[in-house]
C-alpha cells in the first residue's frame, strides 16, 4: 500500500510505532525522521526504510514536506481513504493500492 502524505512546515507526527515495515521516499521538502533514536534529516529524492515495531517521529523544521510511504502488510485503517483525500491529525493523505 502506498501513501502520499503531504505535512506543513512546523508540524510533526509523534513517536509511534506499528507492525508493518515501512519504506518510503521523500517528494520534496526537509522532513526530519527520528527511528529507534537515529536522527536523520532528508531531502527531497531521498529514501527511508523502517522496521515494523521500530519507534519513529518526522519533524517537519524547514519547509512543507510532501512523502511517499509504503507499508507492507497493508494499514486496514487506510482502506477506507483509497482513491480520495482525507485528513487526518493535520495531514493529508492519498491511498492507493
Amino acid at each position: 500500500m502506498a501513501i502520499r502524505v503531504e505535512l506543513a512546515k512546523g508540524s510533526s507526527l509523534p513517536s509511534h510505532s506499528h507492525p508493518h515495515e515501512q519504506i518510503g521516499f521523500v517528494i520534496s521538502g526537509r522532513p526530519r525522521f527520528n527511528v529507534a533514536g537515529e536522527t536523520m534529516l532528508l531531502n527531497g529524492g531521498d529514501g527511508y526504510s523502517i522496521p515494523g515495531g521500530v519507534l519513529h517521529s518526522v519533524d517537519m523544521v524547514a519547509e512543507d514536506s510532501v512523502v511517499v510511504d509504503i507499508f507492507s502488510p497493508l494499514r486496514e485503517e487506510y482502506l477506507s481513504w483509497r482513491s480520495t483525500n482525507s485528513r487526518i491529525d493535520g495531514r493529508w493523505l492519498r491511498a492507493g493500492l
